[in-house]
């Protein structure tokens, strides 16, 4: 090992886990915090009918529209655990940027290190496109939140 590679990567566990844990947080914070107060986006009205009718049997109607299906299942299952569907919607979409998160802080310590992991998890929990993406019931949160799991696994 070159005294380069040993100088980059010498954050010590703990240090990691509090910066780790402190993206984590202010994600969760940024993403879930007054979740309902934004006004209905038209795709998610169209979302959370489909979210009524996957409870009511039909669970398939995604595809009419070209969708893959996932993200409207957990989707129609949170709704129907909280009784509302656009909610529902937010929550699994705010859920998934919380694991895109890290997500990305795993697949930037696998390409690199563990601070350019931690600079991308935190870039990524404060960025404020990304956090309003998430907050939106839109199917393209579980999309992003999924992408950094491939390169982890290969």
């Amino acid at each position: 090992m070159t005294s380069e590679a040993s100088t980059v990567d010498n954050l010590s566990s703990a240090s990691r886990t509090f910066w780790l844990a402190l993206s984590v947080f202010v994600g969760f914070f940024l993403r879930f915090v007054h979740l309902s107060s934004l006004p209905i986006f038209n795709d998610e009205a169209i979302y959370g009918h489909w979210l009524q009718l996957i409870q009511g049997q039909n669970w398939l109607v995604s595809f009419s529209d070209g969708k893959l299906p996932l993200f409207y299942w957990v989707s129609a299952v949170v709704a129907w655990l909280i009784n509302d569907p656009v909610l529902g919607l937010r929550i699994v979409a705010a859920t998934s940027g919380v694991i895109g998160i890290l997500g990305l802080y795993k697949a930037g310590s696998m390409i690199w290190d563990a601070r350019v992991g931690l600079a991308a998890a935190w870039i990524y929990a404060v960025i404020p496109y990304v956090v309003f993406n998430n907050r939106l019931g839109l199917a393209d949160s579980l999309v992003a939140a999924i992408a950094p799991f491939f390169v982890v696994l290969g």
